[in-house]
């Protein structure tokens, strides 16, 4: 039997629902891509960025509960 996979549709996040999401401030957003803290974005056209909504659901998980 040959099992019928169908790939889940990419689903992407604008700054504005990252920054929702995560309640970073856009300043602090890039300052952790920088720092290599915060996954990249995916450049979808020459002025737009977007972030998959499993990457950032997983960056949030593994920050929940937060420092101390």
């Amino acid at each position: 039997m040959s099992a019928n996979l169908t790939p889940l549709p990419l689903i992407l996040l604008n700054q504005r629902e990252v920054l929702e999401r995560t309640s970073l401030s856009k300043s602090t957003l890039y300052r952790e891509i920088a720092a290599g803290r915060f996954p990249e974005p995916l450049r979808i056209s020459p002025n737009r960025v977007a972030w998959p909504v499993a990457v950032i659901a997983s960056w949030i998980a593994g920050h929940a509960g937060g420092k101390g």
